[in-house]
Formats: C-alpha cells, sequence, structure tokens
C-alpha cells in the first residue's frame, strides 16, 4: 500500500467518515446549539460535504454530555426504535446494568430513507421526552417521508456545503501530515475537476497515489538519478527490454513475455515510481513505455 511507503499505519486519503474537520466551526456552533436546546434539527447538504463526519465529531467531542445513538437508514430503513433505545438506556456490566441518566440525542443519517411507520416511532419518543434532540441529516432540505406533524416540529434547517478550495488544501495538508508535498496548482486543477467535492478528492488522489504518481515537484527531482545504482530484478529487465522502442500495455506485454498479469502490473507499478518508465491513456488502454531521460542508460546498462 502506497501509504505505507510514507509511514502512515492507515490511509490517511480514507473517505470513511472522519471527525478531524476544519471549516466547519460555524456549522458547528449551529447544530450543538439546537442539541443543546432540545430540538428536531435537520443538517442537509450534497453528498460527500462531511455531514456525518460532522456528526462523529460531535458524538465524540460531546459524548460525555449526551447518550448519543446514531442510526443509518441506508442500511436500514425501517430501525427497531423501541429495541434501540432501551438497549442504549442501560450501561451494562458483567452481572448487571445500570440506568444511563444522560439526554438521548438521536442522530438519523439518511433520513429520507426512513420508514414512516418508524418515523412516527421516532415522534412519539420525542414528544414524551425520551428523546431529548434529534438531528435528521439527508442531501435535501425537503423532507417528503414524513407526516406535516412532524415536518411542522423541525426547528431549525442547517445547510453545509462543500468548502473552498483553499480550506480544502488545508484538509489535504492535515491528513498528508507534511509527509507528501503536493504540487499546488495541480492540486487546485483537481479540486476543480471534482467540483470541490472532497469524497471525490480525496478517491481521485488515493488512485494517484496508487499508481505512483504523487504530484509533486520534488518527488520527480529526487528520481533523477543513474540506472546504475539501483538493482532491477529479472522481470523487470525483461519487462525494460521488451519495451525498448515499444509502447504496450501490461497485458500484452504478459502475453509476450509469460508472465501472470498481476506479476507484470506489480513490475510496471515499480518501474513506474523509479520513474524509468512512463505511460498514457486511461483503463484498460494504458500503455508504457521508457522513460526518454533513461532510454540511452536502460539500453546500454541492459543490452538490445
Amino acid at each position: 500500500m502506497w501509504w505505507k511507503k510514507f509511514g502512515f499505519s492507515s490511509n490517511p486519503l480514507d473517505i470513511r467518515p472522519n471527525d478531524n474537520l476544519i471549516g466547519t466551526e460555524e456549522i458547528e456552533k449551529k447544530l450543538v446549539s439546537s442539541i443543546e436546546n432540545g430540538e428536531i434539527v435537520l443538517l442537509y447538504g450534497p453528498l460527500g460535504c462531511g455531514k456525518t463526519s460532522l456528526a462523529y465529531k460531535i458524538m465524540k467531542n460531546y459524548r460525555d454530555k449526551y447518550n448519543f445513538i446514531y442510526v443509518n437508514c441506508e442500511e436500514n430503513s425501517n430501525p427497531r426504535i423501541k429495541d434501540i433505545l432501551e438497549e442504549r438506556m442501560y450501561k451494562k456490566f458483567l452481572f448487571f446494568k445500570i440506568k444511563n441518566d444522560l439526554p438521548i440525542v438521536l442522530i438519523i443519517d439518511e433520513f429520507y430513507n426512513m420508514n414512516p411507520e418508524a418515523i412516527k416511532k421516532v415522534k412519539y419518543y420525542y414528544e414524551n421526552g425520551i428523546i431529548y434532540s434529534l438531528v435528521l441529516i439527508q442531501v435535501s432540505s425537503e423532507i417528503t417521508n414524513a407526516l406535516p406533524s412532524f415536518i411542522n416540529r423541525i426547528h431549525r434547517k442547517i445547510e453545509m456545503d462543500y468548502p473552498d478550495e483553499d480550506t480544502i488544501i488545508r484538509i489535504i495538508d492535515s491528513r498528508l501530515k507534511g509527509k507528501i508535498k503536493i504540487d499546488e496548482e495541480k492540486l487546485r486543477k483537481i479540486i476543480r475537476e471534482n467540483n470541490r467535492n472532497v469524497r471525490s478528492i480525496l478517491i481521485k488522489l488515493n488512485e494517484l497515489f496508487s499508481e505512483g504518481n504523487f504530484l509533486d515537484k520534488e518527488d520527480k527531482e529526487q528520481k533523477e538519478f543513474s540506472i546504475n545504482d539501483i538493482k532491477l530484478t529479472e522481470q523487470q529487465i525483461k519487462i525494460l527490454y521488451t519495451l525498448i522502442g515499444n509502447k504496450l500495455t501490461a497485458k500484452k506485454l504478459s502475453e509476450i513475455l509469460g508472465i501472470p498479469q498481476s506479476s507484470t502490473s506489480k513490475q510496471l507499478s515499480r518501474l513506474y515510481n523509479l520513474g524509468l518508465v512512463l505511460k498514457e491513456g486511461k483503463g484498460k488502454n494504458v500503455v508504457y513505455y521508457i522513460n526518454p531521460k533513461y532510454y540511452s542508460e536502460i539500453v546500454k546498462k541492459i543490452g538490445r
């Protein structure tokens, strides 16, 4: 995995909810204020803008003050609310249980998927004070799966949008912890191509990093070395030999050399990371060829 090369224990560009947020302070204040006031609040915004991550952050920071219950209706549109509440109202120990007196805050993610009958039960438990505050999370500001009697109880709607370019750059820098420097011009281009969608940007960066492209000018300069300074495996030598004067896909190289395609792709990736080969094209049409910068050295080293 590419991140191990830089000393990370896990992928810093993981798209799963991450409570290490930047630039969401004002939205967080509004959401916490609604929770403190015991309100029903709707947090809405486009996919990938950080709504779930913000909910995770609040649950982590205020877990000593509230009994948070998180339900994802994308996974289960008809959760057994009564059973969930009863289970979380008590702290279980080995042979006994103690009632948890912290106010219950129910967070329902992907609320638009929730079964109307389950919503009626949620409304009942809220109106009877069993649920102290209710946080609804979804893409749209409009609720279509609940009755007006529930919709009219919503105290506040809070909109969350994608961060601006500078904030996204800060987010990426924070995740990479200074271990990888990305050329800012190229990063801004990726941000614009993905319309500031942080999730899409992380996916794109992870894809580029997996291919060995770290977008960094200094990183590319570090690849300028003499080929005599590195030790090549037998498979790598065969691949380089076959690529002299040719542009070939991993599949074609595999067929010519009689090497499994998985092994061929792995060796090509290593040669690419070293800067000895370059590639062009997309998907199955990606072709590899000798980096002109090292062409003479490679021919001289392995002969032809």
